[in-house]
């Protein structure tokens, strides 16, 4: 009988953990050689996956403008959003805001879980009249808000004194 070599299967769990580590052990031109050398297709899953690993605020930021530049590949809502929901966990809501009017001015579609996710952001950094303004702006588009959408804006007028 003959012996084949077989390649182990790798799982996409192990690429996207190994891309963290990546980004979080190594500075960032050393992740840079690194990302360049992986045999990935980067597609809007695999960097939202890397995204949610939560690697360092900066070295997320780097990768995710790095990676808009790989041919081939685009940024689309989902990794725009996950970017912005890094940037509203940090507290970085004048990052988190320049991005949104990227995607603005890029005409991407932005949905009710890209409009929650910014409400949220900006009333948990006390900028309450904004969130009501996110949602204002969400309803006026015509995006239709989900469950998920009216709790969160829910809880911002209750948790500020807002009931009426």
């Amino acid at each position: 009988m003959k012996s084949l070599d077989v390649e182990p299967k790798v799982y996409m769990r192990d690429k996207i953990s190994n891309i963290y580590k990546i980004l979080k052990y190594s500075t960032w031109d050393s992740a840079e050689t690194q990302l360049k050398q992986l045999p990935i297709k980067w597609d809007s899953f695999t960097v939202n996956q890397v995204l949610k690993t939560h690697p360092p605020m900066k070295k997320a930021w780097l990768f995710f403008n790095w990676v808009g530049k790989v041919r081939g590949f685009k940024h689309d809502q989902f990794t725009y959003t996950t970017m912005l929901d890094i940037f509203g966990e940090a507290g970085r809501i004048s990052s988190m805001k320049y991005l949104f009017q990227q995607m603005q001015e890029k005409e991407l579609k932005i949905g009710a879980v890209t409009y929650t996710s910014i409400l949220h952001w900006l009333s948990k950094s006390g900028d309450v009249d904004g969130a009501v303004e996110m949602w204002e702006e969400m309803r006026g588009k015509r995006c239709f808000p989900a469950v998920v959408s009216y709790t969160a804006y829910m809880k911002v007028l209750f948790d500020n004194n807002r009931v009426n």
